[in-house]
C-alpha cells in the first residue's frame, strides 16, 4: 500500500495543479470585453512561493515546470521563459529557507515581495533585450505590487484553507533528514 506520507504529498500536488488549472481558466474567462487597466496578481507564482517555503516537498521542481509552461502556452507567452524565471526564484526560495524552521511572517514577505521583484524586472528585461512585445513598464510595477498584495492571501488559503503546515521535526526524521 501507498504511506501515508506519500499519499498527502501527492494530495497536494494533485491539489497545486487543480489551483493553477483553475486560476488559468479564470484568467482566460472573457469577462469583460475592455482591456484590463489593472493587472491581477500572478496567483500560481504567489501559490507557488508559499507552497516552496512552506512544504517544499510538496511542490517538486518538475511539477512546478510543467504546469508554468502549460501557463506560458496557454497565455501566450514566450515559452519557457517565465517557466524558467519562475523555477529559479522557486528553487532560490527553497534553497533560501531550507530547514530554517518557523521565520516571522514579515521576513517571509519581504523575501517573497524581493523574490517576485526582481522575477518580473528579469523577465521584462529579457524580453525588451530580445525584441519581444511586453507590456508597459507602469503596467509591470503595477503588477508586482498586486503580487506583492495577493501574497498574504495565498498564504492564507494555504493554511488556513488547505492546511498546508511547516514540517515537523519528526518529518525530517522519518526521511532522513529531508523535507
Amino acid at each position: 500500500m501507498i504511506g501515508e506520507q506519500t499519499r498527502q504529498r501527492l494530495l497536494y500536488q494533485a491539489l497545486f495543479s487543480v489551483m493553477t488549472i483553475g486560476f488559468l481558466f479564470l484568467h482566460i474567462l472573457p469577462l469583460n470585453a475592455l482591456p484590463a487597466m489593472f493587472p491581477g496578481p500572478d496567483m500560481v507564482l504567489c501559490f507557488a512561493l508559499v507552497w516552496v517555503l512552506r512544504r517544499p516537498d510538496y511542490l517538486p521542481p518538475v511539477l512546478l515546470v510543467t504546469l508554468m509552461l502549460l501557463c506560458d502556452f496557454v497565455l501566450q507567452r514566450p515559452p519557457g521563459l517565465w517557466a524558467m524565471i519562475v523555477l529559479i526564484a522557486a528553487e532560490f526560495q527553497r534553497s533560501r529557507f531550507q530547514g530554517e524552521g518557523d521565520i516571522p511572517f514579515l521576513a517571509e514577505w519581504a523575501i517573497s515581495a524581493a523574490i517576485m521583484t526582481a522575477a518580473t524586472l528579469v523577465n521584462d528585461l529579457t524580453l525588451y533585450v530580445v525584441g519581444v512585445a511586453h507590456s508597459s513598464v507602469a503596467f509591470s510595477v503595477v503588477q508586482i505590487f498586486m503580487n506583492i498584495a495577493f501574497y498574504p492571501v495565498a498564504m492564507g488559503i494555504s493554511v488556513f484553507g488547505a492546511g498546508l503546515r511547516r514540517p515537523a521535526p519528526s518529518d525530517f526524521e522519518a526521511r532522513g533528514g529531508h523535507a
